[in-house]
């Protein structure tokens, strides 16, 4: 239901007044598989604040840059240790970008530390809603520039 009123709003306003990410993991079979929903405008503007502002979004899937960045904002920690996570694509449907990940986790987690730091450095009221569901347990992280990493807790 929640994605239903960003894209109402997305329609109906030139540009938004208001900056959140939404993503969703889930641990299955040794992976911890994420979707990360963001406005495109959002993500083409910090990418062109670090790659030049020729960066275009549409052209990002051939070009590895996307990735590490996604990368070095977004991920896991399990006891002290950060996950190597892999990007796996990227979709874009009207205003929105849906961005692919991947962890390896061999077990399912008691705890995991979860940070989420996208345009943090582009906007201050930016906030990140990480929602990791292990099993049957679903835990949920509010992350905002002063308070960028949560430990959700499985067991």
């Amino acid at each position: 239901m929640g994605i239903f009123w960003i894209i109402l709003v997305s329609l109906f306003k030139p540009a938004h007044d208001f900056h959140v990410s939404i993503s969703q993991a889930e641990w299955e079979e040794g992976l911890l598989k994420c979707t990360i929903r963001v406005f495109s405008d959002d993500l083409e503007m910090s990418l062109q604040k670090d790659f030049g502002v020729d960066y275009r979004l549409e052209s990002a899937l051939n070009d590895e840059r996307l990735a590490k960045y996604i990368l070095k904002h977004y991920g896991f920690r399990q006891d002290g240790q950060i996950l190597r996570g892999e990007f796996v694509g990227m979709e874009i449907e009207n205003d929105l970008s849906f961005l692919y990940l991947q962890f390896p986790l061999e077990k399912e987690p008691a705890t995991l530390e979860v940070y989420n730091l996208l345009f943090f450095d582009s906007f201050e009221d930016q906030s990140n809603i990480v929602n990791v569901q292990c099993g049957s347990v679903l835990r949920s992280a509010f992350l905002s520039p002063q308070k960028n990493t949560q430990i959700l807790e499985f067991k």
